[in-house]
């Protein structure tokens, strides 16, 4: 691997955590849309591994890691998938109709970002780190509030699946 960025040296690397998000994103988003809405399971296959793969490739291509840290990453996030993915409908309930689930959430949020990196000095990471941290407290937050007010409602199952909206200029110019 050829260092293009020297800047990002202090900054850790086994394993990748751009191959483990851009893993384990797709993957979700493939295991919770499948069966809600209408589409080929090749078509979402394809998009999940195009995407992981142009991530991956990119944190070699760029020299920030390794294919070991790489393969470690995409590995790690299979892990993590595996053990969260059956426990996401108690994890779901809680957050959206205990009483205090806001405030349990911030709360690990929070410690999640103060004792995430053991560096002293700010890096790019902690940056990024307590970006996704913030942005995953407001949104698991913002669901409390909306399910708590009556805008979240769950669809009947024979409502299921969905058809996607086809594909305009109009849709896409709104995107």
């Amino acid at each position: 691997v050829i260092k293009l960025e020297v800047f990002y040296n202090s900054e850790y690397s086994l394993p990748s955590t751009h191959a483990m998000s851009g893993t384990a994103i797709p993957l979700s988003v493939l295991l919770l849309t499948y069966g809600r809405w209408q589409y080929p399971l090749a078509v979402g296959l394809l998009l999940a591994v195009s995407w992981c793969s142009l991530v991956c490739l990119s944190r070699i291509y760029m020299g920030m890691h390794s294919i070991l840290d790489v393969i470690a990453g995409v590995l790690y996030a299979i892990l993590i998938l595996v053990v969260f993915h059956p426990a996401l409908e108690i994890i779901d309930t809680f957050n959206l109709t205990y009483k205090y689930a806001p405030l349990i959430i911030i709360s690990l949020h929070l410690a999640m970002g103060v004792f995430s990196f053991t560096l002293d000095t700010w890096s790019t990471s902690r940056g990024d780190t307590a970006q996704i941290l913030g942005s995953g407290a407001g949104i698991a937050c913002g669901s409390h509030v909306n399910y708590m007010l009556g805008l979240m409602v769950e669809p009947s199952p024979d409502a299921l699946p969905f058809s996607p909206a086809p594909l305009t200029v109009a849709l896409l110019g709104k995107a």
